[in-house]
Formats: structure tokens, C-alpha cells, sequence
């Protein structure tokens, strides 16, 4: 992506004094993020701005939460100082601490031209080269946000580009075996320039048998499914976690969960998976170094990315997830009963639950949310998960019904923060 980087950077390191915006625009794991982060990341990008913050917007947004990362993007525990002030101070905030200063703002994943709108009022102009840079799958969004500079799209790849990324992640610095590189070539035209496709198949080749017969398979397989790219790309995430060991299914599956883009706690993730009993027993190891390995296991496979590492430690802090993965997660946890989802909404009732052992609650901290669990069957559920839409929000004078004595087989609760009124 070099020819990308380096129109972007020019953008930001433009002459123009006034405050531009800066839209790439692509579909779903083409590498918009990742160039993005590259970039904001970049040590001449950060000694250009006195201000730089990342703000992640998803589908699903909330202008609140994306002004308190503008303002507490480099000291996140300082957002309890500003989580019960309005929409418009918190404007007014932002308005405050980006006024004469050059900054650059990264709203990665916008998808809307209202999300946009809610916080664009915010940014200053003071005609001194600051930039907002968006990430965005919709060219309706980049056009409306942009103030005369074209929106940047992100090409597919040749397929020279997509076996040089899918050979390097699966060789490194090593050549390829010469009996493998018609059928590795082959593979990498089938993920049609998509890169996303290409590194989740690469880590799949990593873990198997670097034998024809064997990569031939994998081949036949990405083969048998046609369609559009988007449809290409589903097949092949599916595709790496059929080849998933047993042992590695449940743990990855459980990562439908978490929302969309959300910075996943790994401690959390870890305690989760032991007290669900995924892992395999080893006689020994503890089950949280079992776990841990799981989790290097999925990042090594590119299903799982890394968001931070401790800095002594060198041990996973934070992970994410890609949202076409995360509805892969969300597509077969169904489809295995796995788990039943209850979205967020004033009142929910549970006759949608079936068989399965888990409740994954995503939980909106401004509204109360009751349970009717007159309907459902609520015999064989041992899970109870709450994952909140909103993260810094007090919850003191909220309150939640969901105990019931028909739990009967509950094992695992998450629920921190939540105040009880049975």
C-alpha cells in the first residue's frame, strides 16, 4: 500500500492552511483501518500535529462516546471527568481543546452522514493545516464530509500484490517450495485481491501440511463457492474456521460477544473461556496459560488482531476482531446454538431462546432494561454476559431484572457494574 500511504500523507502534509478532510473509502476488509493506523502511527505524522486522536464510530454510534475519545484519546481514565456532561458540553469540550491548535482526527469506520454531522461542529477552524482523516465503505458518507478534496478509494489487489502478501505471511523470509507455488498463486487469485481474504487464508496455510495434495484441498474448497466478492471473502473466513481445531471453535466463536470494533480485555476474555471450560486439560499447565496460548494461536491465524501488548510483559492486553469475522462468530454461534444474542432495547423478551446454554445481553447504560422471561426456556442456560453499548456512563441510578430462579444450571456471570432488583 505504498502508493496509498504516500497520497494520503500528501494530503495531510498539504499547503493548504484550511481544515481539510481526508476520506478512504472501500469495502469491508480491503484495508482502509490498516492504512489508516499506518499512517496515524507514523513518527513525521506525529511530529506534524500538536493534537492526533482515534476515534472508532462503527454502524452502530454514539456522538457521546466519540467526543469523549477526541478528548481523552491519549489518557482514556480521564473520561470520568467529562461522562456526565451533555451532547453540547462535551462540544463545547472538544471545541475548547482543539481551538488554535493543529490537530489531526482519525473517525475510523463511519457509516452514516448524521454520525458526521453530530460531531463536525466541534472542530475548529483555525486555518493552521489541521486534518480530519475518515474511514468509510460509503462514498455517499466521504462526499458529504469532504470539503473539496476527492474521496481516496483503495484498490483490490493484483494478483502479483496477493501472492506477495500471502506468500510473506506464510513463509516470512523464506522462498516458497517450488512445488507449491502454482497451487499458492491459484489460491491467492481465488481470494480476488481481497486482502483481508488473503491473510485469513495464509493463516490457515500456515497451520497445515506445506504438501500439494494438502494445499490442493484448500484450493478445491475456496473453488467451490462463487459468487461476489463480499461472498468470496465470507466463504473463505468460513472456510479457516471449519479447519479450526475442536478445542479452538468455541473460543473463537465466543468472539461474536463483544460489539462491533470493540477493544476486547484479554484477562477478561481468558477468565471467560476457563470458567466456560473450553480448553483442553494439561496436566502441567494452568488453564490460564491454556488460554493464552489459544489466544496466540487465533492472532498467529489472523483471525483475532492485536490492539495492545503489555509494555514489559510483551502479553496481549487488548484484542480486537474484524466485523465480517465477528458476524462469522455470530452467523455459525447461532447455527451451533452456541449462544442467543438480545439486542439492546427497552424491553426484551426470551422466547427466542431455544437450547442455548448462553445469554449474551448487549446492554444500553441510558435505558432500563427488564427481562420477560415469562417465554423461554431458561432450564439449560449457564451463561449470562452483559456487554454494554456504552462504557463510561454511570450506571447508579439504573436497575436490571435478570434473576430467575429458573436458572437453575447458571455457571458464568459476567454482569460487573450491574445493580440487582429481584
Amino acid at each position: 500500500m505504498e502508493d496509498d500511504f504516500n497520497i494520503i500523507t500528501d494530503q495531510l502534509f498539504g499547503k493548504t492552511p484550511e481544515l481539510n478532510v481526508v476520506s478512504i473509502v472501500g469495502m469491508g476488509g480491503i484495508g482502509k483501518s490498516t492504512l489508516a493506523r499506518r499512517i496515524f502511527n507514523d513518527a513525521l505524522i506525529s511530529r506534524r500535529f500538536d493534537v492526533s486522536s482515534w476515534v472508532t464510530v462503527s454502524k452502530e454510534y454514539d456522538a457521546k462516546e466519540m467526543l469523549l475519545d477526541v478528548l481523552c484519546f491519549s489518557s482514556p481514565s480521564a473520561k470520568a471527568m467529562y461522562c456526565n456532561m451533555s451532547e453540547d458540553e462535551l462540544l463545547d469540550q472538544v471545541h475548547r481543546k482543539l481551538k488554535f491548535k493543529r490537530y489531526l482526527i482519525v473517525l475510523d469506520d463511519i457509516w452514516s452522514i448524521e454520525a458526521w454531522d453530530l460531531v463536525r461542529r466541534s472542530f475548529p477552524d483555525d486555518e493552521n493545516g489541521s486534518r480530519i482523516m475518515i474511514t468509510t465503505r460509503l462514498l455517499e458518507v466521504a462526499d458529504s464530509a469532504g470539503n473539496g478534496w476527492l474521496p481516496h478509494h483503495i484498490s483490490f489487489l493484483n494478483l502479483e500484490d496477493s501472492w506477495k502478501l500471502l506468500s510473506s505471511k506464510v513463509f516470512g523470509n523464506d522462498d516458497c517450495p517450488p512445488q507449491l507455488g502454482e497451487v499458492g498463486r491459484q489460491i491467492a487469485k481465488q481470494c480476488k485481491g481481497l486482502p483481508l481474504s488473503v491473510v485469513v487464508i495464509a493463516g490457515l496455510l500456515s497451520k497445515i501440511n506445506r504438501t500439494y495434495d494438502d494445499w490442493k484441498q484448500v484450493a478445491d474448497n475456496v473453488n467451490s463457492h462463487l459468487g461476489s466478492t463480499s461472498e468470496q471473502c465470507l466463504a473463505i473466513l468460513a472456510l479457516s474456521y471449519n479447519y479450526l481445531p475442536c478445542s479452538l471453535k468455541a473460543c473463537f466463536l465466543y468472539m461474536g460477544a463483544y460489539l462491533e470494533d470493540a477493544e476486547i480485555p484479554t484477562d477478561q476474555l481468558i477468565r471467560i473461556w476457563v470458567a466456560e471450560g473450553f480448553l483442553k486439560t494439561i496436566s502441567h499447565k494452568k488453564p490460564e496459560e491454556v488460554a493464552e496460548e489459544c489466544l496466540d494461536d487465533l492472532v498467529s491465524r489472523s483471525l483475532i488482531m492485536v490492539s495492545t501488548r503489555g509494555r514489559v510483559s510483551g502479553k496481549i492486553r487488548t484484542c480486537r476482531i474484524h466485523d465480517l469475522l465477528r458476524l462469522l462468530c455470530l452467523k455459525e454461534g447461532k447455527a451451533e446454538k452456541l449462544f442467543h444474542v438480545i439486542n439492546n432495547c427497552d424491553k426484551v423478551v426470551s422466547e427466542g431462546v431455544e437450547i442455548e446454554h448462553r445469554l449474551f445481553l448487549h446492554v444500553d447504560a441510558r435505558r432500563r432494561l427488564n427481562l420477560r422471561l415469562e417465554k423461554g426456556n431458561l432450564d439449560s442456560v449457564r451463561t449470562i454476559l452483559c456487554i454494554y453499548l456504552l462504557y463510561t456512563f454511570r450506571l447508579n441510578s439504573t436497575w436490571y431484572k435478570i434473576v430467575d430462579p429458573r436458572f437453575k444450571l447458571l455457571r458464568v456471570l459476567d454482569i460487573l457494574k450491574l445493580q440487582f432488583r429481584c
